[in-house]
């Protein structure tokens, strides 16, 4: 069993592997890789390699990412400029959990 946390509380630290530091440091053997705040990796036109960096870094630490969030609210009436972005931030994100080794990604459809 893990015990896991998101990294949505930490953004504060900044980068990614900062984040993931403090999140080991403090007894969780697990973490949710949160796009939301991950825009560092997820925006980024080399996402995959830094998602791989972030992988490699936490297998050497020995912290697993679990699961993951896709960046949220998913649609916002009226903004499809919003829509279309966030759009191609979820199919990242879909992609950059496989990467961490996330088993779930949740995408919450509407909040």
């Amino acid at each position: 069993m893990y015990i896991s946390t998101n990294m949505y509380p930490f953004q504060r630290l900044g980068s990614a592997k900062a984040i993931v530091d403090c999140i080991k440091a403090g007894g969780f053997t697990a973490y949710d890789f949160s796009a939301e705040c991950m825009n560092e990796i997820v925006d980024a036109d080399d996402y995959l390699e830094r998602a791989q960096r972030l992988r490699a870094y936490a297998d050497e630490i020995g912290i697993v990412c679990n699961q993951a969030h896709a960046p949220f609210p998913v649609i916002k009436e009226g903004d499809e400029e919003y829509n279309q972005e966030v759009h191609k931030k979820i199919l990242r994100t879909l992609e950059i959990s496989g990467i961490l080794g996330a088993k779930v990604c949740v995408v919450h459809p509407y909040n």
